[in-house]
């Protein structure tokens, strides 16, 4: 699969609507944020829903679509949260200064408004973009391996929790464009 999934925020600014560019994206990234290695890819197709915009964090997921396929490896996609528990991974400023990814372990708490609370999860800033993964395996499994959603936002008065758009419909449209270049 060639469809990268992060944070709109990453993406694209909130309060202004303008796009950022020159991504930097490594594939089975390792290192810090001055020397990064893995493999480099290109990107044709960046996207998110203007909702977003606001900000509106029940809209804050994009995808890209790049011009090689993936030494590393991809991850499934699911809507709705298939899953009692799952892995969030990402980069977060909290543990090695974000220079390594960490695994946080953690359950569904609550869905409100679109969108979902997972704890225990006490990433930092930097953890942004990253996926929650169902049925993490280091090993090939059909069944498993499936973002269901992403590392989004974060609020001080909740410190042992992360917070994911809720996938549904218009996310799976916005991956299948991205994916495929065409819409419904």
């Amino acid at each position: 699969n060639r469809v990268i999934m992060t944070a709109a925020h990453c993406v694209r600014n909130a309060g202004n609507g303008a796009w950022y560019s020159n991504f930097l994206f490594c594939r089975g990234g390792t290192g810090n944020w001055w020397g990064w290695s893995g493999q480099k890819v290109s990107l044709d197709r960046v996207g998110c829903y203007p909702m977003w915009l606001g900000p509106n964090f029940r809209y804050d997921y994009a995808f890209a679509h790049t011009t090689s396929d993936s030494d590393a490896g991809w991850l499934g996609f699911a809507t709705g949260i298939p899953y009692a528990s799952f892995t969030s991974l990402g980069y977060p400023s909290n543990y090695d200064n974000g220079n390594s990814m960490y695994a946080a372990d953690g359950s569904q708490s609550s869905i409100v408004g679109g969108i979902v609370r997972m704890a225990p999860n006490p990433m930092g800033k930097g953890c942004s973009g990253g996926p929650w993964v169902g049925a993490l395996s280091h090993d090939y499994d059909p069944n498993g391996n499936i973002a269901c959603g992403l590392n989004s936002v974060l609020y001080e008065n909740d410190p042992d929790a992360v917070y994911s758009p809720y996938f549904d419909v218009e996310t799976l449209d916005l991956w299948t464009y991205i994916q495929t270049g065409t819409g419904r």
